[in-house]
C-alpha cells in the first residue's frame, strides 16, 4: 500500500481543471510547474495489445457483450511513496483509489481527506512522464496615461471671475412664514400621498388579512412624533408613552400601537417593480429612490450660493448591509456614504448616495468625459450649477485633477481644491521631501495653460506640505497666521498664501451640515436599511428648512426697520414637530393671511406670566377647535380684548371669550 501526498493549492488547481473520477488522458505534459502524477496502471499494456490485434468487425460485438454495471471491476492504482516539504498545510490522500461498480440507488462516497504538515521535498519517480496543469496568467488593470502638461513659473490672471448669478429668493419663498410652511415647501403633499399609497400596497403584500388603514394626516403625525423623539432622546421607544415621563404631545398624537404599525408598514416604492439582481436596470436604491429624487428637485429650486463645496457625508448606522462604508476621518466611522454639494451656510443643494452603480455609463451624459469614479461625482453634482456665472466650487484631494479643473473652467465654473502629487505630471513644484526642509511658511507656485484655460498650482509648507489647484485665485496677497513653534516654545507668525485662506473659509459646508444634523437627529433603530436613510433625509430636510428660514429673515430685514431675529434650530424643530402632530388640512383662502393678529399675539405673550400662543398653522387650520369650560378663569388671548373668560379652546389651550355679542373665539381662528 502506498500514499500520495500533494500540496493543498495543487489539489485545488487539479479539481478546477479536471472533475473527479474522470480520465486523466486530457492532461497536458509540462516541464517545471504544476501537479505531478506518476501512475503505473496494471494491465493496461496487455489490453492495448489485444485491441490492436482485433478486427473492426469483431470489435463492436465484443464491446456490446461487456456490461460494466453487472461486472465486478476493481482498478487499484499504486501511487508510490512521495515525501514533500510544502510552504503550508497539505492534503494526504488515501493509499489507493478504487473504482467499483455500484447499485442503481447506491450513493458513492469519496474517501476522507486528511490535512498534514509535510516537511520533506517531493521525490518523484520518473518511470512515467509527469502530467502538469499550467496556472492561468493574471490579467492586470491598465493604468490611465497621464496628460503631458507644460508648466511655467508664472502667476494666474484673476480677471473675469466675478460672480454674476442671482442669490435673491423669489416672492413665493419669501411668503413662507412658519416652520410648517417652509418644511412643506420641501416635503410636499404629493410625496406624502405617495408614501400613503406605497404603504398601503406594502401592507397588503405582507399580510392581506390585516386591516391596516392610513391617511396623509397619519404620515404627518408620524413625522412629527419622529422629530419629537429626536428632541427628547429615550432608548426605548415605547417609553415615550409612559405616563411618568411627561411626553404628553406624543401620547395625544397617536397610540403606541398605531405608531408601531406605521413604522412596520411604511414604504416608499413598490417591491414588485424592482428588477432582479443581475438585470441591466437593477437599482440597489429602489426602495428609497422616490424620496431621494423628490427632495433633490425641491432643494435645487432654492437659488444657489456663490461658494459651494463637495464632500462625503455618513448616515451613521450599525446595520449589517453591503452598502455600509467605513470612513475613518468622520466622527461616525460606519454608515451609508453620501456625496453632498453644500453652500457655505451648510444648505444641501444636491446629493447622491453611494451604491456602486453611479459610475456606470448609463448615468453619464454623452457630452460628459470620464474622469474616473471620484471626478465623475463632481460632474454629476455640478449639473445643477448654471453655466457662465462664475460659481465657485471647492473640493478635497479625493476629487481634484487637472482635467476636471479644465472641464469646470470651460463651463465657466471656478474651482479650487487640494490635490495629490501623483496626479500632477511634470510639475515644477519641488518634491515634498525636499520642501519639508525649508522654513515653515514657505510657498512655491507654477502655471499651466491647457486648451486656453489656466490652472494654477501652489504648494505651502505648514506642518506638512499642502498642494492646491485653482482656476480663479492665486497666492497673493500673502497674510500672516499663528502657529506654535516647538523649537521656540511659543506661537509665531508665518506667511500664508491667499489661496489657502480662501480654501479654508469656504470648504467646510458639508462639515457644518454634519454638525447641525448631529445635535438632535432621529435615532430610531430599525432592521430595514432604507428606514435609516429615510430618517437621515428627514433630518436633512429639517435643517435645510431652518437654514432657509434664516435666509428669509435676513433678506426681509434688508427692507424693514424692525429687525427680526430667526429662531434657533431646536425651537424651529420643536415648532415644526408640534405643527405636524396637531395641524390638519387648512382651508385655502384668497390672498395672504394677515400678520396683524400674529404680531399682536407675540407682543401679548411677552407680558409676565403669559403662556406661549400656538403657531399660526395650528391656530388657523379650522379642525377640532371646540370651546370648553376652563377649570379656572383666565385672560382672553384675543389681542383686542382685555376681559376675563371661563371658556377656552380645546386644541389651542388658550382662553377665549365665547357668548352673546362676543366674537373673540371666531376672530382668533380666522384672522
Amino acid at each position: 500500500m502506498c500514499r500520495r501526498q500533494l500540496f493543498d493549492r495543487e489539489i485545488v488547481q487539479l479539481l478546477e481543471n479536471e472533475p473527479p473520477y474522470d480520465s486523466e488522458d486530457d492532461l497536458e505534459s509540462g516541464d517545471e510547474q504544476g501537479i505531478y502524477i506518476d501512475d503505473n496502471i496494471i494491465g493496461l499494456e496487455a489490453l492495448d495489445k489485444f485491441l490492436e490485434n482485433i478486427d473492426d468487425d469483431e470489435l463492436d460485438p465484443f464491446l456490446n457483450s461487456i456490461n460494466l454495471l453487472d461486472s465486478n471491476l476493481d482498478i487499484n492504482i499504486d501511487m508510490g511513496d512521495v515525501e514533500c516539504e510544502p510552504d503550508g498545510p497539505s492534503i494526504s490522500l488515501p493509499n489507493f483509489i478504487s473504482v467499483q461498480p455500484h447499485a442503481k440507488n447506491e450513493i458513492y462516497k469519496t474517501p476522507d481527506l486528511k490535512i498534514k504538515n509535510l516537511r520533506k521535498k517531493p521525490k518523484l519517480d520518473v518511470t512515467t512522464p509527469p502530467f502538469v496543469v499550467k496556472p492561468q496568467p493574471k490579467i492586470k488593470n491598465k493604468k490611465k496615461q497621464k496628460l503631458d502638461i507644460s508648466w511655467k513659473r508664472e502667476k494666474l490672471s484673476t480677471q473675469n471671475v466675478e460672480f454674476t448669478g442671482n442669490f435673491e429668493l423669489s416672492d413665493e419663498i419669501l411668503n413662507l412664514n412658519t416652520p410648517y410652511q417652509i418644511f412643506g415647501y420641501f416635503f410636499q403633499d404629493d410625496l406624502i400621498e405617495h408614501i400613503v399609497y406605497e404603504t398601503l400596497i406594502y401592507s397588503v403584500q405582507i399580510n392581506p388579512n390585516k386591516n391596516f388603514k392610513i391617511i396623509s394626516n397619519d404620515v404627518k403625525k408620524y413625522l412629527g412624533v419622529c422629530l419629537l423623539m429626536g428632541l427628547v432622546n429615550i432608548s426605548n421607544i415605547r417609553k415615550y408613552w409612559s405616563p411618568n415621563l411627561g411626553n404628553q404631545i406624543i401620547q395625544e398624537t397617536m397610540s403606541v400601537n398605531q405608531f408601531e404599525q406605521i413604522r412596520q408598514f411604511i414604504h416608499f416604492n413598490n417591491n414588485n417593480n424592482m428588477l432582479p439582481k443581475g438585470h441591466a436596470g437593477h437599482d440597489r436604491l429602489h426602495k428609497i429612490r422616490p424620496v431621494m429624487e423628490t427632495l433633490k428637485k425641491r432643494f435645487v429650486s432654492i437659488p444657489l450660493e456663490e461658494a459651494l463645496s463637495i464632500d462625503e457625508q455618513l448616515c451613521s448606522t450599525k446595520a449589517r448591509h453591503f452598502l455600509k462604508q467605513y470612513l475613518p476621518m468622520k466622527p461616525h466611522k460606519w454608515g451609508y456614504k453620501f456625496f453632498v454639494l453644500c453652500g457655505v451656510s451648510g444648505f444641501s443643494y444636491n446629493f447622491e448616495m453611494y451604491s456602486g452603480q453611479e459610475n456606470n455609463d448609463v448615468n453619464r451624459y454623452s457630452w460628459e468625459p470620464d474622469f474616473g469614479a471620484s471626478g465623475n461625482v463632481v460632474v454629476r453634482l455640478c449639473r445643477i450649477i448654471p453655466k457662465n456665472m462664475n460659481y465657485k466650487v471647492y473640493f478635497d484631494n479625493y476629487y481634484t485633477s487637472v482635467p476636471l479643473m479644465v472641464y469646470m473652467k470651460n463651463r465657466q465654473i471656478c474651482s479650487l481644491g487640494t490635490v495629490r502629487r501623483n496626479r500632477l505630471n511634470n510639475i515644477l513644484l519641488p518634491n515634498e521631501k525636499d520642501f519639508l526642509k525649508k522654513p515653515r511658511g514657505s510657498s512655491d507656485y507654477c502655471l499651466a495653460n491647457i486648451n486656453n484655460q489656466e490652472v494654477f498650482a501652489t504648494c505651502w509648507r505648514d506642518k506638512k506640505v499642502v498642494t492646491l489647484l485653482s482656476t480663479f485665485v492665486e497666492i497673493d496677497p500673502m497674510s500672516k497666521v499663528k502657529r506654535f513653534s516647538k523649537t521656540e516654545n511659543k506661537s509665531i507668525e508665518i506667511d500664508c498664501p491667499n489661496i489657502v485662506n480662501v480654501y479654508n473659509k469656504h470648504m467646510g459646508g458639508v462639515d457644518l451640515l454634519d454638525s447641525l444634523l448631529g445635535r438632535q437627529k432621529i435615532k430610531i433603530r430599525s432592521r430595514k436599511w432604507y428606514l435609516r436613510i429615510f430618517y437621515h433625509l428627514l433630518d436633512v430636510t429639517v435643517v435645510n428648512s431652518w437654514l432657509l428660514h434664516k435666509r428669509i429673515i435676513a433678506q426681509k430685514n434688508k427692507t424693514r426697520d424692525n429687525v427680526e431675529k430667526p429662531m434657533t434650530l431646536s425651537a424651529f424643530k420643536e415648532d415644526l414637530a408640534i405643527s405636524l402632530c396637531k395641524v390638519g388640512q387648512s382651508i385655502n383662502t384668497r390672498g395672504r393671511p394677515s400678520n396683524t393678529i400674529e404680531n399682536a399675539l407675540i407682543q401679548k405673550s411677552k407680558k409676565p406670566n403669559a403662556s406661549k400662543p400656538p403657531n399660526q398653522d395650528l391656530r388657523m387650520d379650522r379642525i377640532d377647535h371646540w370651546p370648553i369650560d376652563a377649570p379656572t378663569r383666565s385672560r382672553c388671548k384675543m389681542p383686542s380684548c382685555n376681559g376675563y373668560t371661563w371658556q377656552a379652546c380645546e386644541k389651542c389651550q388658550v382662553g377665549l371669550c365665547v357668548g352673546k355679542g362676543k366674537t373673540c373665539f371666531k376672530k382668533y381662528h380666522t384672522t
